[in-house]
C-alpha cells in the first residue's frame, strides 16, 4: 500500500512540473528562417527566468542559454519573449530542439527542423503555401471550427512553411492600437491547432492588407511603422527589408530553388507602385545573381491574374517594367505565389519567345470565400479555380537534368483537389 502511494505521489509531482514547464510557454516554440548552418527562433513564455535551449543531432549536441528580452514592455502582457539564433550547425542535417526554464523541470516538448541542403545541392524537398487566416474569436467564433485545416497541414511531410498574408486579421480599429495587434497575434499563438502548426517545421511569412493596417491599405498607412515592428516581433525570418528601406522582403534559398518573398504593403503608392523601386531594384539584382532551377517570387497581391479587386496590373508602369525585364534579362525559372483572394487558382500567361509564366494562388486557409471570382481571370488554367477553405503544397523532384515542380492543392481536410506539374526544362528561354 506504502508502495503504491509513494508511485502516485511521484506521478503527480512528475505531472505537476511537467504542467508548470508547459504553462510557462505561450504557445509552442516556433523554428523561423534556416539556413545551412542556423535556424532563427521565437519564444514567448510567462516567466523571465533564463531560458536553457539544448538541440542536437545524431552527431552532437550543444546547450545555450538566453535572457529574456523585454521588447517594448511586452512583459505587460505577461509575456517574456526570447528571440535567437541557434548557430554551428550542420547542413541537410535532422536536429531536435528543447526548451526549458532555468528552475522549472524539463518536459517533453521537443521541436524537430532540418537544415537546408549545401547551395545547388540536389534534393528532393516540399514545402507549404498559404493565406488569410483568422483566429475567429467573439463574433466569428461560429466559424471556429474550420482551423482544423491546420491539423490537416501539421500531418502532411514537408520541409517549410510560408504564409503569404493576412496572418491574423486587424479588424475595427485594431491596426492603430498596439496592445489590441498583440493580443491578436497572441490569440493565435494560444490556439492550439495554430500552435502546434507553427511548432512542426520552419515558417517564413509574408502580410497582406489586414496584417499590415486597414482592408486595401497602402505606403500612406499612419501607423505602418508599428505594424511593421509588431511583424518583426511575431515571425522569425532571416531578414527584413535592406538599410536603405524599410519592409518585410527578403531572399532565401533551399536546394536548387531560391524564394524571393515581396512586400506589397509598405512602400505601395495608388496606381504608381505595388513594391516600390528600391525593392524593385534589390529583387532585380537578386533575380539575376540567381541560378537556381526555380525562382518562386512570394508576393500578397496577386502578379499575373487579372480578377476584380487588387492586382499588379493597378499599378500598369512598374508592371511593365518588371515583366520586360523578366524577357529582356533571360531570367529563367520563375514561378510566382500569391494569396489575399479567398479563393485559389493557377494562372498561365504564354509570352512569345520564351517560356510561360506561372501563378498559384491559395487562398484563404480559413477566412470565408467572396463570391465574384470564378468568372474572372482570362488566364485561368481550366479546372484549378476552388472557392472552399485550402492550403498549397509544393513538391521539387527528380535528378539535377529533369527537375519537376509539382503544385498541389488541398482542401480543409488535406484532401488533394488539383495538380500541375512543371519541368525545369519547360521555364528555359527557347
Amino acid at each position: 500500500m506504502r508502495f503504491t502511494f509513494l508511485f502516485v505521489l511521484t506521478i503527480f509531482i512528475f505531472l505537476q512540473k511537467a504542467t508548470a514547464q508547459e504553462a510557462a510557454l505561450i504557445g509552442l516554440p516556433m523554428i523561423g528562417a534556416v539556413t545551412q548552418t542556423t535556424a532563427e527562433v521565437l519564444v514567448m513564455t510567462k516567466t523571465n527566468e533564463e531560458l536553457v535551449v539544448k538541440y542536437w543531432s545524431n552527431t552532437d549536441t550543444i546547450t545555450a542559454h538566453f535572457q529574456y528580452s523585454d521588447v517594448d514592455n511586452l512583459s505587460k502582457f505577461k509575456l517574456y519573449y526570447f528571440k535567437f539564433q541557434l548557430k554551428n550547425l550542420k547542413a541537410n542535417t535532422k536536429y531536435q530542439v528543447f526548451f526549458y526554464k532555468k528552475n522549472l523541470e524539463n518536459s517533453d516538448k521537443i521541436t524537430t527542423f532540418r537544415t537546408a541542403p549545401l547551395k545547388n545541392e540536389i534534393k528532393d524537398f516540399a514545402f507549404q503555401i498559404g493565406s488569410c487566416a483568422a483566429p475567429f474569436k467573439g463574433l466569428f467564433y461560429f466559424v471556429r471550427p474550420y482551423n482544423r485545416i491546420f491539423d490537416a497541414m501539421t500531418e502532411q511531410s514537408t520541409d517549410f512553411m510560408i504564409w503569404m498574408g493576412d496572418n491574423v486579421y486587424y479588424l475595427l480599429g485594431e491596426w492603430n492600437d498596439y496592445h489590441k495587434m498583440i493580443k491578436k497575434n497572441l490569440d493565435y499563438r494560444t490556439n492550439k491547432k495554430i500552435s502546434r502548426f507553427l511548432n512542426s517545421r520552419p515558417q517564413y511569412a509574408i502580410w497582406d492588407d489586414h496584417d499590415f493596417g486597414p482592408n486595401d491599405s497602402e505606403g500612406h498607412f499612419k501607423n505602418k511603422d508599428e505594424t511593421l515592428d509588431i511583424f518583426k516581433k511575431m515571425w522569425a525570418n532571416g531578414s527584413y527589408g535592406l538599410d536603405s528601406v524599410e519592409g518585410i522582403f527578403s531572399r532565401f534559398s533551399y536546394s536548387d530553388a531560391d524564394f524571393f518573398i515581396l512586400d506589397t504593403r509598405y512602400n505601395r503608392k495608388d496606381s504608381i507602385q505595388m513594391f516600390g523601386q528600391v525593392q524593385m531594384n534589390w529583387l532585380k539584382s537578386e533575380l539575376k545573381n540567381s541560378t537556381a532551377s526555380f525562382k518562386f517570387i512570394v508576393s500578397g497581391t496577386q502578379v499575373l491574374a487579372l480578377n476584380r479587386g487588387e492586382h499588379f496590373e493597378n499599378y500598369p508602369e512598374e508592371k511593365a517594367n518588371f515583366m520586360d525585364f523578366l524577357k529582356n534579362e533571360g531570367i529563367e525559372g520563375v514561378i510566382f505565389l500569391s494569396g489575399d483572394t479567398h479563393y485559389a487558382e493557377l494562372t498561365k500567361i504564354d509570352r512569345k519567345n520564351t517560356y510561360p509564366l506561372y501563378e498559384m494562388t491559395s487562398s484563404a486557409l480559413t477566412s470565408a470565400y467572396f463570391p465574384g471570382g470564378e468568372s474572372h481571370n482570362p488566364y485561368r488554367v481550366p479546372n484549378t479555380f476552388w472557392y472552399k477553405r485550402n492550403f498549397g503544397k509544393i513538391k521539387i523532384e527528380g535528378a539535377s537534368e529533369n527537375r519537376i515542380c509539382h503544385l498541389e492543392l488541398y482542401n480543409k481536410r488535406g484532401e488533394l483537389v488539383w495538380n500541375y506539374s512543371i519541368k525545369a526544362s519547360d521555364l528555359k528561354n527557347y
